[in-house]
């Protein structure tokens, strides 16, 4: 039999008994949110339909609600879940060559990172023979400084994505925004 979800007042699906079940038990679908069969003309909490027995954890478990009031990216407490939001705008990005562009320029910024670290203790290594503590001082400065551009790279990689992130969430808010059309 398929199942029908709906969320923020549109309907999605078809989905299995299994994969309803599954995502009630995981959290991603709320037992209160609202569900129903091909043969159905009538929207029910998903707990009805499948008669789960299980109660909703939500303090608005016995009220009832209508298409566009379901809360699918947020926790059964009714907190917004941050990181099911990231990860659902990451996934569908309006920018997505300039997060692949990212992840280059942070992996060449690593790799520069490494090559510093073994030029640097190879060479440090090397002046060992000569003077010890100066070959000692250039293993110790080029490590100090590999680290760094590692924190760096990983600094700037993060920036880069919170940018895309805000962009992608403020075209997500206002694509919902039936104001806007």
């Amino acid at each position: 039999m398929n199942y029908y979800v709906a969320r923020n007042g549109q309907t999605f699906g078809p989905y299995s008994e299994e994969t309803i079940r599954k995502d009630l038990a995981d959290g991603s679908l709320l037992p209160m949110e609202l569900g129903r069969t091909e043969a159905m003309s009538n929207w029910v909490p998903l707990k009805e339909l499948l008669d789960t027995g299980t109660e909703a954890s939500s303090p608005h478990s016995g009220a009832a609600r209508t298409i566009g009031q379901s809360r699918s990216l947020f926790s059964p407490e009714g907190t917004l879940s941050k990181r099911k939001y990231l990860d659902a705008i990451r996934v569908d990005s309006v920018y997505p060559t300039y997060r692949g562009f990212i992840g280059v320029i942070a992996a060449i910024g690593y790799v520069v990172a490494g090559i510093v670290a073994l030029v640097s203790v190879v060479g440090g290594l090397a002046s060992m023979n000569k003077s010890g503590l100066s070959g000692m001082f250039l293993v110790i400065l080029g490590l100090i400084y590999s680290a760094i551009m590692v924190l760096v790279s990983r600094f700037f990689k993060e920036a880069a994505q919170i940018i895309a992130d805000i962009g992608d969430s403020l075209i997500d808010a206002n694509s919902r925004d039936r104001s806007i059309r």
